[in-house]
């Protein structure tokens, strides 16, 4: 658990990592790290087994560059940062289809 201080006010936080199955809906893994700890540095000991596609987050941009899991035989999928979304939606018409499987992988 990591604390910090803002003011007189003290501040606690924890993080889960979760890998489910998206057929079952069943949890595969669950990690618990302090709340300053990058994702990245859990993404390893989250995939095990027999996955083919990771769908996640923008937390986790920068995955399959990573050594350690170079390793894995599975495809990412990583939503946009809020910001780049927030761009595209000023022309929604153009970035229709764009904005939707952004959606999908962030929601998958």
């Amino acid at each position: 658990m990591h604390q910090t201080r803002k003011g007189n006010q003290w501040y606690f936080g924890m993080k889960a990592n979760i890998v489910v199955d998206a057929r079952t809906g069943l949890t595969n893994s669950l990690v618990t790290t302090a709340a300053n700890e990058n994702d990245l540095n859990q993404a390893s000991n989250l995939l095990h087994g027999d996955k083919h596609f990771v769908f996640a987050d923008a937390r986790y941009r920068g995955a399959e560059k990573r050594k350690e899991l170079n390793a894995e035989a599975v495809q990412w999928r990583i939503a946009e940062q809020p910001g780049k979304l927030k761009k595209l939606r000023k022309y929604p018409r153009i970035n229709k289809v764009i904005l939707k499987t952004e959606y999908l992988k962030a929601t998958s």
